[in-house]
């Protein structure tokens, strides 16, 4: 834990009013409460807790005056309703009760989870997420079948479909990117016809979808990294439906494709992510052509040159993962999240500021999943289906964290 310690105080607390102490959003970062009561009526209780109430739950209740530090253990998950900290004084006569109740925020470094209304599209996984025009998009993905719609919120909550028209077929396990003001769709998988895709799309809305390249320059597959960095966009690896690939493709416009690395030094590998941060592309984890489970994190400043980051790691040791580049605290940080460590499924977040140190979050309250997506949006990060041994449609979000 950092300290960063703040104080909020509330004076001349009025009889049956409820004054908040702390918003949802905020009581994660909550360490304990400073109460001074100078004065409390005869039959008057002051009651501190979530809700209008301040009973559900109740944390703490005062009769008499007082005046000291009380701590709240695990304030931050013992509100699963999400609602703000609140005092209330009730009882008695209506006389002015004065009384000062004073916050001290703690700030913690650990991601807390919270858990969004269910959304309105279909149980999936292995679908593609970005934001695009102050939007948070998620495309495509598998369920009891492949998908090919489109679905928007502005605020995390309320999600909506676009009218997708001329669009690409339902696919799964493909680069799903925001480049040069349009979303793009490339490559990946659609498992009822056994078919891997190398066609491009791209979208200035989410609606009308226009084929940039129907073939291509790299073979088709999906599993693969794909991310936007120096100015392009890039495609790396993945799986042709034989064999696990380690080439570099890059593209300035969508369009036309340059094989910037024929056989990276990287070992051939799929079911990974690629990921831009502190100025290069990291690939890391992932599975090779024998399904092992690979637990090494490499990066290049130029996506033709590549560096091995870290070896050797249990914490890299991942496939079918989310990944995200967040920052947290005002640190920048690479994320992990979820995946196959080669023995299970996990819900383990391991979180990097150098690609080469790595070290693990709390346990977030999703539960161990594999092929989720994630962006961050609104200054949270978004954890969206996956497969828990069946897909999932459940969406988590972080508390956005008091700086």
């Amino acid at each position: 834990m950092k300290s960063n310690y703040g104080t909020e105080f509330y004076n001349k607390v009025v009889n049956g009013a409820t004054v908040q102490i702390l918003d949802a959003e905020q009581r994660w970062d909550l360490d304990s409460l400073h109460v001074t009561i100078h004065a409390l009526p005869a039959g008057q209780t002051l009651t501190i807790g979530y809700g209008p109430n301040a009973d559900s739950p109740m944390v703490a209740q005062f009769k008499e005056v007082f005046d000291a530090d009380f701590r709240l253990p695990s304030a931050g998950v013992s509100n699963p309703d999400q609602l703000p900290l609140n005092a209330v004084v009730s009882g008695g006569s209506t006389t002015f009760a004065d009384i000062e109740v004073g916050v001290h925020r703690v700030k913690n470094d650990n991601l807390v989870w919270l858990k969004q209304p269910t959304p309105g599209f279909g149980a999936r996984s292995s679908a593609g997420s970005l934001i695009f025009g102050n939007k948070l998009y998620v495309a495509g993905g598998v369920g009891a079948t492949d998908f090919d719609d489109v679905w928007n919120t502005s605020d995390g909550l309320t999600w909506n479909q676009n009218a997708v028209s001329g669009a690409w077929d339902a696919r799964e396990n493909f680069g799903f990117l925001n480049f040069a003001g349009k979303m793009w769709v490339i490559g990946g998988f659609n498992s009822a016809n056994n078919a891997y895709y190398n066609d491009v799309w791209s979208s200035v809305d989410g609606d009308t979808w226009v084929q940039e390249s129907p073939s291509a320059g790299f073979t088709a597959r999906a599993w693969f990294g794909a991310c936007v960095a120096f100015g392009k966009i890039w495609i790396i690896g993945g799986w042709d439906g034989s064999t696990s690939l380690n080439d570099v493709w890059s593209s300035a416009d969508g369009v036309t494709w340059t094989l910037v690395k024929a056989n990276a030094e990287f070992e051939a590998r799929d079911s990974f992510n690629a990921n831009y941060f502190q100025g290069k592309i990291f690939i890391g984890g992932g599975e090779n052509s024998s399904g092992d489970t690979l637990p090494n994190v490499w990066s290049s400043k130029d996506g033709e040159q590549w560096v091995e980051a870290i070896p050797n790691s249990d914490a890299a040791k991942k496939r079918d993962y989310a990944s995200v580049v967040f920052h947290q605290n005002q640190n920048g940080k690479l994320f992990f999240l979820g995946g196959y460590n080669g023995t299970n499924d996990v819900n383990e977040i391991q979180g990097t500021v150098d690609g080469g140190n790595w070290s693990a979050e709390a346990t977030p309250s999703w539960s161990a999943r594999v092929d989720s997506t994630a962006s961050v949006f609104n200054g949270s990060i978004y954890l969206i289906g996956g497969n828990d041994g069946n897909a999932t449609n459940d969406v988590y979000r972080t508390a956005v964290p008091v700086i």
